[in-house]
């Protein structure tokens, strides 16, 4: 198949990816990637990238670094707002205890400090549960700030 007639395929399977303003890069046609490294690229809404495949940094308006979610709506250059959905919010704040519609950086730090505490080795020595429990707690928070562009 061509490459236009493999972009309708995977993105008729992903109607999310394109809803939130989101776009498949240059590198995608540029680099001929097949249908599966598409429907990994589209189905991870961007967080992941295709094994072996190089990245053209130039092509970046910022720089080459990867674009956060300011508060879950970051403008990007054209303009247009671009969206964390929930279903890539959801899991992480769960862990976190949260609702996942948050989106504010002081209320996912105070969750992420309280489970921290709550869960911390120094505070459950000899409980691998609850060092497990920490790295998953850590994990969610590294990720949320990430994908939300939050500062720590």
């Amino acid at each position: 198949p061509t490459y236009s007639e493999k972009v309708k395929q995977v993105l008729s399977q992903f109607p999310g990816f394109t809803s939130t303003g989101m776009e498949l890069p240059p590198e995608a046609l540029e680099q001929n990637w097949t249908v599966q490294e598409l429907e990994l690229y589209c189905g991870s809404m961007g967080q992941l990238w295709p094994h072996g495949r190089p990245r053209n940094r130039s092509s970046k308006a910022d720089g080459g670094k990867q674009e956060g979610y300011e508060g879950a709506s970051a403008p990007k250059a054209d303009g247009k707002i671009k969206r964390a959905p929930p279903s890539v919010l959801r899991p992480h704040c769960a862990v976190l205890g949260l609702p996942d519609t948050t989106t504010d950086r002081q209320t996912i730090k105070r969750a992420y400090r309280k489970q921290a505490l709550r869960w911390h080795p120094d505070k459950n020595p000899g409980n691998e549960q609850a060092a497990q429990k920490f790295r998953e707690v850590l994990e969610a928070y590294e990720f949320l700030c990430k994908l939300l562009g939050i500062a720590d």
